[in-house]
Parts: C-alpha cells; sequence; structure tokens
C-alpha cells in the first residue's frame, strides 16, 4: 500500500513538471505527458507509444480538412476526477497536433518547428522578421494553444489536487509572461524569428 502511494505521488509530481511547460506553444509537453501520467489511477491505456507520438509529430503533414479556429468546447464547470485529467493531457497532443496541421497555421510552422525540441540552426539563425502573413499565423496559434491551455488549467483546478494546482500557478507565474513577452516581441517586429525561435527553446529547457 505504501508503495503504491508513492507511485501515485511520483506520477502527479511529473504532471505538475509537465504542465510547468505547456504554456510554451508546441512543446515536449506533447511527448512527455505520456511519461507523466502513466502512474496516474485508474486512467485510460495510453493508445499510441512516445516513439511513435513522437515520430508522428515530426513528420506532419498540412490537413486542407481541418482549418477550424475553434478545436473544442469550452470548459462547462464542475467536479473533475483524477483520470479525467490525465486523459485530458492524452487529449491535448491529438489538438496540438491539428494545430500543426491547419492550413492557415503554415505560415507560422514554415518558421518554427511543431516541437521546440527539433529546432534547426537555420530556423535558430533566421534574421527575418516576421512578415504581415507570419503575424497574422502566429497569433492565430498563440491564441488556439491559449484555448488549449486554459481549459487543461480550468480542468486540474476542477479536480481539486493541490499538485494540479500549485502547477498551474507556477506556469502562471514563472512561464507565462516569459513566453508572452516572447511572442509580443515577434508579432511586434522587435526580434527576428531566429531569436523566438531560440529563447522558446530556451524556455522549453528551463521548465523542464
Amino acid at each position: 500500500m505504501k508503495k503504491l502511494y508513492f507511485v501515485i505521488a511520483a506520477g502527479l509530481a511529473a504532471l505538475s513538471a509537465t504542465l510547468a511547460f505547456a504554456a510554451d506553444p508546441i512543446t515536449e509537453f506533447l511527448l512527455h505527458s505520456d511519461r507523466a501520467t502513466v502512474s496516474v489511477p485508474d486512467a485510460p491505456a495510453l493508445t499510441q507509444s512516445k516513439p511513435a507520438l513522437q515520430q508522428k509529430l515530426l513528420d506532419v503533414e498540412v490537413n486542407p480538412k481541418d482549418d477550424a479556429f475553434q478545436l473544442e468546447a469550452p470548459f462547462k464547470g464542475g467536479k473533475v476526477a483524477p483520470e479525467t485529467v490525465a486523459a485530458r493531457f492524452r487529449d491535448v497532443r491529438g489538438l496540438m497536433l491539428r494545430v500543426c496541421q491547419q492550413p492557415s497555421n503554415q505560415a507560422y510552422f514554415s518558421k518554427t518547428p511543431c516541437i521546440a525540441s527539433e529546432l534547426t540552426d537555420a530556423q535558430a539563425s533566421d534574421s527575418a522578421k516576421a512578415s504581415p502573413a507570419e503575424v497574422k499565423a502566429a497569433n492565430r496559434v498563440f491564441q488556439q494553444i491559449a484555448a488549449i491551455n486554459d481549459k487543461t488549467r480550468q480542468m486540474m483546478i476542477a479536480s481539486g489536487v493541490d499538485t494540479h494546482e500549485a502547477a498551474v500557478k507556477q506556469s502562471e507565474a514563472q512561464i507565462d509572461p516569459k513566453v508572452k513577452a516572447n511572442q509580443d516581441a515577434l508579432i511586434s517586429g522587435k526580434i527576428s524569428w531566429g531569436e523566438y525561435n531560440r529563447t522558446r527553446m530556451t524556455l522549453t529547457r528551463r521548465a523542464r
């Protein structure tokens, strides 16, 4: 019984660490959520292994049939079970992949990777500023990711699990302001794509 408690506690701690970098658009949150939710009790079985998921995300193809701005219904409130939060983390992977695939977002993803850790040397050294079309796509992506994160955080807080609430507060206080500052600097033309990409990568590493 004592051993089971520590396994569950470790799983919840991993969830907290994972959420800390969920604010950065298209981060390793997609991959690490596999490991983070595996020890949560009564969670649905994983349907896809981490290597398969990673390969799928690296081989993103544009889906011309899916270009909806709103990806899902907002959170309706009410109590949320911990296993529902675990399932939500896995749902987020699919939602993030949809964001990467949508035609209207390609001007953004032509300049930055779907997964932050897959940043190329060319993207890291890109001295170009965001064009009007790229700014439009970036704003769209940022709003979609914000909606995904907001719903996820609302569900975590509604679960009543202290570690979930602490993770949300930590992300809002320590990660979100830096992410937003980086996004605003790109959109306003204060920094280049290379500077934006390098900062995005740094934020992802720091939040691990």
